[in-house]
């Protein structure tokens, strides 16, 4: 996950939670880093390091999971084979990376300008606009394969 303290971070935390939860998955590992590439690897190797490593990490942003697969890979572990990676934003580097990176494509002019629109509203003490938010769009690439039963770490 993402730093705490975000909005951002926390929303994704209880959606994920949420999901976790109505798919009956109890086996579960989360780590906290800051969005940035140092933080990415620091988590992977974190969480390839407990007893049951995960078949798949899904990060906050593209960068660290670009960190993650490079973590992973100097590690022997082959991504998607041994280990799915999801990444956070469809920057215009994540179809270039080696696999492709799998990543969560969000439409962030619209949302940014939901926001401003929040706040200008908000500091000239003005009802909160209503808003209508464009979905996610979930982007397969190759950074992703085939769940396993049991993670070969």
């Amino acid at each position: 996950m993402g730093a705490a303290g975000y909005v951002h971070t926390e929303a994704r935390k209880q959606a994920w939670t949420n999901t976790l939860d109505e798919l009956g998955i109890r086996d579960r590992a989360i780590a906290t880093a800051d969005f940035t590439g140092g933080s990415g690897t620091r988590a992977t190797h974190e969480l390839l390091d407990l007893p049951r490593p995960p078949s798949a990490i899904i990060y906050g942003n593209d960068l660290m999971a670009i960190a993650g697969i490079s973590a992973a890979t100097d590690r022997g572990i082959r991504v998607p084979e041994d280990l799915s990676v999801v990444g956070f934003d469809d920057i215009p580097l994540a179809p270039y990376i080696v696999p492709p990176l799998t990543t969560i494509r969000q439409d962030v002019v619209a949302w940014g300008a939901a926001a401003a629109e929040t706040l200008v509203a908000a500091v000239e003490g003005r009802e909160r606009p209503a808003l209508s938010l464009p979905p996610v769009d979930f982007v397969v690439r190759g950074s992703t394969g085939r769940a396993r039963s049991q993670p070969k770490h």
